[in-house]
């Protein structure tokens, strides 16, 4: 999945899961009107890119890379609420996805750079159950097995 994608996607998913939880009193009742949304004209300094996180490496206390970033749920407001691990040995053999809490993730500045953490051994993560993505229904389901 290229970036582009993961982004247009993850911004309709966004988006879309909002409107799946609406409800109204009649489906033959008009809509609310809505506030209009002024654009922004400065951004925040401390900004972060959703794009900066795919398959961005994770490593451990110890320094070692233990997984890579390969998917976010997020809830019905928008919240992140998982983080999609792939976590393989050499060269994709063995690989698995697990899911971590977002605030398992840490951002760390290390030699000016930023690096992805993660307090937890590359064995637990291999340990951990699995997950797979189901195309059919766009969500991520427990691997059977």
């Amino acid at each position: 999945m290229s970036i582009k994608t993961l982004i247009l996607a993850l911004a309709l998913a966004s988006g879309l899961a909002g409107a799946g939880f609406a409800t109204t009193a009649s489906d033959a009742d008009p809509p609310a009107p809505t506030a209009a949304v002024a654009p922004m004209t400065n951004l925040p300094s401390d900004q972060s890119l959703i794009s900066g996180y795919y398959k961005a490496k994770v490593y451990d206390q110890g320094h070692y890379k233990v997984c890579e970033i390969k998917d976010m749920l997020f809830d019905q407001n928008g919240r992140i609420i998982a983080v999609l691990l792939s976590v393989g040995s050499l060269l994709g053999i063995g690989e698995k996805d697990v899911a971590v809490p977002l605030d398992s993730i840490k951002v760390i500045q290390r030699n000016g750079k930023r690096w992805f953490a993660v307090n937890v051994t590359k064995q637990a993560l291999k340990d951990a159950p699995a997950y797979v993505y189901d195309h059919r229904t766009a969500q991520w389901q427990p691997r059977a097995g």
